[in-house]
């Protein structure tokens, strides 16, 4: 590979089947989300999509008119 010129870093190719996803929560909700990993031994992302799928269940059930 060639050196990149100075102050430049070389570009690393991108492995994402697809472009990642961008989440900042506030510093407080990070911090919670932090300690609740560790302190349940799941990674983020987990504790993450499981929110995610309980957020949709919910709103698919206001969006979807009952019989």
């Amino acid at each position: 590979m060639k050196s990149a010129p100075h102050g430049c870093l070389p570009t690393m190719p991108n492995r994402h089947k697809r472009p990642p996803i961008a989440f900042r929560p506030p510093e407080g909700d990070r911090a919670w989300l932090l300690a609740y990993a560790q302190r349940t031994g799941q990674p983020v992302n987990r504790i993450l999509a499981r929110a995610l799928a309980a957020f949709r269940t919910t709103c698919d059930a206001e969006v979807t008119p009952a019989p």
